[in-house]
């Protein structure tokens, strides 16, 4: 039977997606808003943080429910596979970022959420890239529980 990535690997896999996410998306995010470097930062930091930790559970969620579903590992996704996977990622993200991006920029709600969708396009892909390249540089192994 195949097996499942622990939640410490989940923790481990959101901080590394974070981390490089991060570093793409705050200069990007600050020019199209025209906010300071440091509330791009700040902003884009508070999402990572609540993606980090809707990540981590949205994935060991989503595992488990494609393990049950099929019987086969996180790693054996086909390409279709993992474009629903990123897509359900990123549109979920958008309950909590629409109003962290509201609170932060002073952005209005429409503002915010055409933000969101921008940046819920390249983070599909990007999520989409990420999860290939993890997944098949970090297989889950037997004895990965």
């Amino acid at each position: 039977m195949a097996k499942l990535r622990s939640f410490r690997e989940r923790l481990v896999q959101a901080a590394i997606y974070e981390a490089v996410g991060l570093a793409i998306v705050t200069p990007v995010y600050g020019y199209a808003m025209d906010v300071t470097v440091t509330n791009s930062l700040v902003t884009m930091a508070a999402i990572s943080i609540a993606v980090m930790i809707w990540s981590s559970i949205y994935n060991s969620l989503y595992d488990r429910a494609y393990l049950h579903l099929t019987g086969r590992a996180a790693h054996e996704r086909n390409t279709l596979e993992r474009i629903v996977h990123a897509l359900i990622l990123e549109a979920t993200i958008t309950v909590f970022a629409v109003p962290i991006i509201c609170i932060m920029s002073g952005a209005s709600l429409w503002t915010a959420f055409m933000a969101d969708i921008a940046f819920t396009m390249g983070y599909a892909v990007y999520t989409y890239i990420f999860h290939l390249i993890y997944d098949r540089v970090r297989p889950v192994r037997d004895s990965a529980g």
